[in-house]
């Protein structure tokens, strides 16, 4: 169900109904909606779109939560992940109006605590 409803949503963003496409990942707001494993796994992706989607149609304090819950959730990327981490941290900052120095991408351990900072300290 996960991958249906991110997919199906990925292509309503497309065609431009950012509505639509925010009222299919709701499943993450469902209560005991993360039990199944399929479901599980999709989440994190899930928070990604959605904070995509809250920050295009200009909603910043619902992106920032949105972004925070798929930097939390994850916190072990794969190599082809990487891109995706950078993508929600960049604009985690940008939201939070918290420049990255040096153009180095917040710490883990930053953003748990909900700043941003430079690597090189």
């Amino acid at each position: 169900m996960a991958l249906s409803r991110l997919s199906a949503a990925s292509w309503l963003i497309e065609s431009g109904d950012s509505a639509q496409a925010a009222r299919l990942l709701t499943f993450l707001d469902a209560k005991g909606g993360l039990h199944m494993a399929g479901t599980y796994v999709m989440a994190s992706f899930a928070w990604l779109a959605l904070a995509r989607i809250e920050d295009r149609r200009g909603h910043p304090a619902a992106a920032r939560e949105d972004y925070r819950q798929f930097l939390r959730r994850l916190d072990a990327p794969m190599a082809a992940q990487h891109r995706l981490v950078d993508e929600a941290r960049t604009a985690l900052a940008r939201l939070e109006g918290v420049p990255l120095h040096s153009g180095v991408p917040a710490s883990r351990d930053s953003m748990k605590a909900g700043k941003l900072r430079s690597l090189s300290e």
